[in-house]
């Protein structure tokens, strides 16, 4: 079904309504309960999606996708799975936070990952607040995830994704959200959407994107994902920090209905077409689009696809890349058959491939991977030092890691 807004560019105007009326007329429609206004347009207009084929198919693939994912993870040994969630993580943060142009490396976010999941550690990270509110997603049994009920809980949600680097004249002014107007611009000078005004409004029509995420049972669950992701860009509840806010909520509903490798793909594939990403936000606002929705959802599935396809390519590229090292472990004579060192190193080498940031071991970290003692584990990785195989750096603790080019 083509788009109402590229209906409205290629059809005179008689035609253009005609097939409007045709759409809202449509037994197969599905209201969403919530009204917008278009920036420079004239009326108000309830949103609605019809259901079409490219949707199905969109949400079949992604449904077979989710099921292969969840099948190569578990195929990876379990170093390699541990790493590769903290991989995840790191990624989607970095990602969130490239998109609304906060400043970060990868190697500065690994680490307040690294810092928040050792819940002993005495070090801060900048982003700690950001990687604690995603580890559970990673990490506690989806049924202890908390889903967000009311306004106060979508307000807590941004002190913990967003209010951190927020800057003091944008920070929250009301009760809950913003008080005063906001302008989204294209760039410095071109406004293209206006949030809602009026605090108690906004409240209000949060309240009702809730709602449709948690009441509505008519509508697939990823389906009021990206119908709820639009409405909360509509709504701009936040001065900034808006997209990080929401793309954890995404996060947090598609992890109930979809594996944790889904959930957590989104912002590194949005990132990837953040032009486009913002550019459809902009066409569904439209006042010739009259609130349809269908080019945001089937647009939205295909960043969760791209988000999948990415995973899934990563992931093999991985596995070859841990049977080689496996390999080269098997055949260096250095370790003489010593199983104990073997597995060690090993481990060592599923963190090292699962980790595009911290390559780097603690005692403490590889002992808990390894369910060994630190005493053993201090033993066996300094003889894999005086091997030659690793090296350390720091102090209290030391950091291990391989030597360069060892599996190369």
């Amino acid at each position: 079904m083509e788009y109402l807004l590229k209906k409205y560019y290629k059809e005179d105007e008689t035609e253009y309504e005609k097939e409007y009326e045709r759409r809202i007329s449509s037994p197969s429609k599905v209201e969403i309960n919530f009204t917008i206004n278009p920036y420079r347009g004239h009326g108000e207009y309830q949103l609605y999606f019809i259901p079409t084929l490219k949707m199905m198919e969109l949400l079949e693939n992604i449904t077979k996708n989710d099921m292969d994912l969840k099948a190569k993870f578990e195929n990876l040994p379990p170093a390699a799975q541990m790493s590769y969630n903290i991989d995840l993580i790191t990624d989607e943060l970095f990602s969130t936070n490239d998109l609304e142009g906060v400043r970060s490396s990868r190697e500065e976010v690994a680490f307040s990952v690294k810092v928040a999941k050792d819940k002993k550690s005495g070090s801060k990270g900048r982003f700690e607040s950001m990687a604690k509110s995603y580890l559970p997603i990673m990490f506690d049994k989806i049924e202890n995830l908390k889903l967000p009920m009311n306004s106060k809980d979508v307000r807590e949600i941004y002190e913990n994704i967003a209010a951190k680097e927020v800057a003091d004249d944008e920070k929250i002014d009301g009760e809950i959200f913003r008080v005063d107007g906001v302008d989204v611009k294209r760039n410095a000078h071109t406004i293209i959407h206006k949030g809602i005004e009026g605090h108690d409004k906004i409240v209000i029509a949060v309240e009702e994107m809730l709602k449709l995420l948690n009441d509505e049972e008519r509508i697939p669950p990823i389906l009021r994902v990206a119908i709820a992701h639009y409405i909360f860009g509509y709504i701009h509840p936040f001065y900034d920090g808006n997209g990080r806010t929401s793309r954890y909520i995404n996060s947090l509903y598609l992890s109930k209905s979809h594996s944790r490798l889904t959930a957590i793909s989104l912002s590194r594939s949005i990132n990837n077409n953040s032009k486009n990403y913002y550019e459809i936000f902009n066409d569904t606002n439209n006042q010739f689009m009259r609130g349809e929705l269908n080019m945001f959802i089937e647009k939205f599935l295909e960043y969760i696809l791209d988000g999948q396809r990415i995973i899934e390519d990563d992931l093999l590229v991985k596995n070859k890349l841990i049977s080689n090292a496996k390999e080269i472990i098997n055949n260096d004579s250095r370790l003489n058959n010593d199983k104990r060192l073997s597995k060690y190193l090993y481990v060592i080498a599923q963190m090292n491939y699962f980790k595009f940031a911290d390559k780097s071991t603690t005692v403490k970290e590889l002992s808990e991977e390894t369910d060994s003692s630190e005493q053993t584990t201090r033993h066996y990785l300094n003889k894999l030092v005086d091997l030659n195989i690793l090296k350390t750096e720091g102090k209290r603790p030391i950091y291990y890691s391989l030597v360069d080019d060892y599996f190369e």
